[in-house]
């Protein structure tokens, strides 16, 4: 064994590398088997060499990282993938009924997806935290496909809900419009009929005043044709002028 600058961890385990028969070190060769994943307990001396031999089993699949091996984050990454090539979206076009069938078939995907989690196999914990978040993402991304055709027949009620609402909304604007519009005329009709019968009623006034003053003049008239005081016969129908005094 080769120690590392602290010999000991937190926990009081022994930090050291192990080179079995004086060959290379146990814990790269574990490493580049795809059989163990590097962890930080504080030994930074031969931590490099491991993550290094980790990265190259990742790359080229071996071990843990083999996705044809359904007990291993790849493998369990890969069944979601294979699973999710079946998830089809209906389209924006789609009628209700082809929603409903793509969101139907596609609730039984996620029930499968759901077993496939990777987060859910045993070996989990042997991936380094990087692993885990890249396993997880690939994950998430295949189930979020198919939360969203699970999804879609209710957001196209809800947005069929929203466009009646809209819509209702419109012809109530439009027939509020149209009632200020015919109450703004009938105003404007009743003014006009009171304006017209003020204008008839000042015109009857200024042809009495008229008239009256045609009247009067002709009253004056007379008078400058005055032949002084009468006496009537009986009956009134003859007169002789007397005089005033």
């Amino acid at each position: 064994m080769k120690f590392d600058g602290d010999r000991v961890d937190r926990f009081g385990r022994t930090l050291a590398a192990v080179f079995p028969d004086g060959e290379g070190n146990l814990s790269v060769a574990l490493a580049e088997a795809g059989l163990g994943a590097p962890v930080d307990l504080g030994h930074q001396r031969f931590l490099a060499e491991v993550t290094q031999a980790s990265g190259d089993a990742e790359t080229k699949e071996r071990g843990l990282f083999d996705s044809e091996i359904g007990c291993t984050a790849a493998g369990a990454v890969a069944t979601a993938q294979a699973r999710g090539q079946g998830l089809n979206a209906a389209g924006s076009r789609a009628s209700m009924s082809q929603l409903v069938a793509a969101a139907t078939s596609a609730a039984a995907t996620d029930k499968l997806l759901r077993a496939a989690d990777p987060r859910s196999r045993s070996l989990w914990r042997l991936y380094s935290r990087t692993q885990q978040a890249r396993f997880a993402d690939a994950f998430t991304e295949v189930r979020s496909r198919a939360a969203a055709i699970i999804a879609a027949p209710a957001a196209r009620k809800q947005q069929i809900e929203s466009q009646r609402k809209a819509a209702a909304e419109k012809a109530k604007q439009i027939r509020a419009d149209r009632a200020r519009k015919a109450a703004a005329a009938a105003k404007a009709r009743k003014a006009a009929a009171a304006r017209k019968t003020a204008a008839a009623r000042r015109a009857a006034r200024e042809r009495a005043d008229q008239a009256e003053q045609r009247g009067s003049s002709s009253s004056s008239g007379d008078l400058s044709g005055y032949t002084g005081c009468r006496r009537y016969a009986p009956g009134g129908r003859t007169w002789e002028p007397i005089p005033c005094h």
